[in-house]
């Protein structure tokens, strides 16, 4: 038997999962991602600013047509509800998710909806391209020196090589999904003993017709230790300059 046959094994830890992150075997991990949202993301701001940009003009238009005051207060209200296009992406993605497990798990699936099926065509697709076999699915990995944990989509072998990769389901590729990937791939090997040869982002397309856009991480290593730097800045930036001491987070 080898290690990879081993794999299961290694998810026999009692592991909880919530919107904050982990808890495993009664110890509290951070989400391997949440390093990342110190790194500026230029792309999402202005993907948010156009949003909210485009929703205030369509909200001022129907009511200049509908002969009623523009009054600010209404204006507000309905542009709080930009808010939910981020929430119903995270949605999308959790089910996209979802599907994807149940095609590689179970080897079909029953009653596709219609508006996923270009996403998860696309991510047959390059599993078929790529020429990988699937062997494990949403697979936890975590760091009990640095307290971070984080859940890889998918385990796979390719011409004998060992390979990751994480499903995407936004706009772009954003380098920080490198970084993520690198520790995955970092925490992989310290977990099981298995080394990564490749780590994958896979973005899978809303429409039919469209392919899925793959992306590998030029030099694990190198981004693992960027990814250090971001985790040690975020440590550091939760310390009181003036008192040396942790501030407490917001419940």
């Amino acid at each position: 038997m080898t290690m990879l046959d081993r794999l299961p094994e290694f998810q026999a830890a009692e592991i909880k999962v919530n919107s904050r992150g982990y808890t495993i075997n009664g110890q509290k991990y951070a989400r391997v991602t949440s390093a990342l949202g110190i790194i500026n993301k230029p792309g999402l701001v202005g993907w948010a600013r156009k949003s909210v940009l485009e929703k205030a003009r369509e909200v001022i238009k129907r009511l200049a047509k509908s002969s009623l005051p523009i009054d600010a207060d209404a204006v507000l209200l309905e542009l709080e509800s930009a808010g939910s296009e981020r929430d119903a992406a995270a949605t999308l993605g959790a089910a996209v998710h979802t599907l994807i497990q149940q095609l590689l798990t179970e080897g079909a699936l029953v009653d596709l909806p219609p508006a996923l099926a270009p996403m998860i065509h696309a991510a047959a697709g390059f599993l078929r391209e790529y020429q990988i076999q699937p062997i494990h699915t949403e697979f936890t990995v975590w760091d009990e020196a640095r307290h971070v944990a984080g859940t890889i989509d998918g385990v796979g072998l390719q011409r004998g090589k060992v390979v990751i990769w994480d499903w995407k389901t936004g706009r772009s590729l954003y380098p920080e999904t490198a970084l993520q990937l690198a520790a995955y791939a970092t925490l992989f090997r310290e977990t099981t003993g298995v080394a990564v040869q490749e780590a994958w982002a896979v973005r899978l397309p809303k429409n039919e017709g469209e392919t899925f856009e793959a992306r590998r991480v030029a030099d694990v290593n190198r981004s693992y230790a960027t990814y250090i730097l971001a985790l040690e800045l975020q440590a550091e930036l939760k310390r009181d300059p003036w008192t040396g001491e942790e501030r407490e987070e917001d419940a």
